[in-house]
């Protein structure tokens, strides 16, 4: 089997090279041993495919396996468009593949913002929410934000978030106490929740751009392990 062969000693070459590079993931090998095993398998199913098939099948596993190559040697480039423009070809990937790969990438929270919006708009994805999923999540919004606030809570839930999500439309009261004119925001105890805050906080902003929320660390530990984020109305 010479196409077996010649991937298996391709992944092989990849994962000494990757060695070298530690210091930007190490998760890197949780994701190469899953991605090496489906590259077998098609490359496996190629070779029991009629010579017509066969070829088209080879064509496009030897597509994928350059843009998984591109992928791996240029993700943790230091240029954000350059890190941005590498996930950007997971999409081309075998479903599986990228499957696997994004959920790997997403537990990875010091990724460019611009890597994060490639990142959680891939189709068919669930991402790997590891300590957030301890976390609530609580949205509370004037009127005006009420498709918004549910896309929200949607999307979390899409992506595979476990945890608990609690959405509240508030009145003029609310916003009296807590701020009309700061604009969007999402709350967090610094010390406490930076890390989750920070996965969920990229994860909101990516998938809602528009929403142009912003971190405001707060002082509450009435409400531990919780994300706050506020969407107020307009106020005049």
């Amino acid at each position: 089997m010479a196409e077996l062969e010649e991937v298996a000693a391709k992944l092989d070459r990849l994962q000494s090279s990757l060695e070298k590079k530690q210091g930007a993931g190490c998760w890197i090998k949780d994701i190469l041993v899953p991605v090496a095993g489906v590259l077998l398998a098609v490359m496996g199913f190629i070779a029991n495919e009629g010579a017509n098939h066969r070829q088209q099948l080879e064509a496009k596993a030897a597509r994928e396996q350059k843009y998984l190559e591109y992928f791996l040697v240029n993700y943790s480039d230091t240029s954000p468009s350059k890190q941005a423009a590498a996930f950007a070809l997971l999409k081309y990937l075998d479903p599986q593949v990228r499957k696997d790969l994004v959920f790997g990438l997403s537990a990875n929270t010091d990724l460019s913002r611009d890597a994060w919006r490639v990142l959680v708009n891939l189709p068919d994805v669930q991402l790997n929410f590891a300590v957030a999923n301890a976390y609530r999540v609580e949205i509370y919004y004037g009127k005006e934000y009420d498709v918004d606030a549910r896309k929200i809570e949607q999307q979390l839930r899409a992506a595979g978030f476990a945890g608990e999500v609690v959405l509240g439309e508030k009145v003029p009261a609310f916003w009296d106490k807590y701020g009309w004119g700061h604009g969007n925001e999402i709350r967090f105890e610094p010390t406490a929740d930076s890390v989750a805050m920070k996965y969920l906080y990229r994860f909101i902003d990516a998938k809602n751009p528009g929403l142009k929320l912003r971190e405001v660390p707060v002082d509450d530990p009435s409400r531990p392990r919780a994300i706050v984020v506020h969407l107020p109305p307009e106020h005049n």
